[in-house]
């Protein structure tokens, strides 16, 4: 069996009202997983005398993408009875499992029916990220209309994960310069970045190699060595090497940063060359 129903017994009544909304959660699942614990079950008010023109708006599931930007969640609002004059509703998202900001981008307006207009849409963008989750959710709510009434204010928008839960992200290393300056220290950084959020921690480990600038006699830089941590989601660490400044005549010099033995990533680029720019 791939299918079971549950059903609930609404009450009716001769009441104008707004459309009402109640919830069926599922748990406790016994040999399986639950990928939806969530149903919503749309009370559609059918009193309404004030207009003859009803709006309602679509549910949405969709793929989130990957490889970052966003992906248009695109919900319709239909317009049913009369349409013989204009009309107005406004809109708006509101979190539910799916969090603005970081699952989807926030949005609210106004949209306007011309006359003889049956739909209208509204364009949600949903980020696209490298991220295996949950399918997740979010709401667009329909509210003040004018010259219609809502026959249904509650679209629902399904994120589908459409993200590998085994993919190992990828760690790569930039190469970086700086002017040496006469004296003191100068700030050189590496920046060490993941390919895609981790639902585990990563760990790498890092340490200077010489080149045709010198750490280890401490002429040209000062030797570091460490581990980098990313907690889960987190996609940017740096690596900090002091460079010493001089007044001696000489060609530009350079250096390594290696990385190695990384936990929960691979390397994809593991050598970060740090150029030192003669200025004398």
């Amino acid at each position: 069996e791939t299918t079971k129903t549950v059903t609930v017994n609404v009450n009716g009544d001769t009441t104008p009202e707004t459309n009402e909304y109640f919830r069926v959660l599922i748990g406790g699942a016994t040999y399986g997983t639950i990928a939806d614990r969530q149903a919503v079950g749309m009370i559609d008010d059918d009193d309404a005398t004030a207009a003859s023109s009803f709006l309602r708006v679509s549910d949405l599931k969709k793929l989130e993408g990957s490889g970052g930007g966003t992906t248009n969640f695109t919900f319709t609002v239909t317009r049913s009875g009369s349409a013989t004059e204009s009309a107005t509703v406004d809109y708006t998202t509101q979190n539910s499992s799916a969090k603005g900001g970081s699952d989807y981008q926030p949005t609210s307006g106004t949209l306007t029916f011309a006359k003889g207009e049956r739909s209208k849409t509204i364009t949600v963008k949903v980020v696209a990220d490298n991220v295996a989750e949950p399918n997740e959710n979010f709401k667009v709510v329909l509210s003040n209309a004018k010259n219609a009434a809502i026959a249904d204010d509650l679209g629902i928008g399904r994120i589908l994960n459409d993200d590998d839960p085994k993919r190992t992200p990828a760690l790569q290393i930039n190469n970086v310069s700086v002017i040496e300056g006469d004296n003191g220290l100068k700030k050189l950084v590496f920046g060490v970045q993941l390919d895609g959020p981790s639902l585990k921690t990563v760990t790498v480990n890092y340490r200077t190699v010489d080149g045709t600038a010198k750490g280890d006699c401490g002429c040209d830089f000062d030797t570091a060595r460490g581990t980098l941590t990313f907690a889960p989601g987190e996609i940017y660490r740096s690596i900090t090497i002091w460079v010493k400044g001089e007044t001696k005549v000489e060609a530009d010099e350079s250096f390594q940063v290696r990385l190695s033995n990384p936990i929960n990533a691979t390397i994809a680029d593991g050598t970060g060359i740090g150029t030192i720019l003669n200025d004398d």
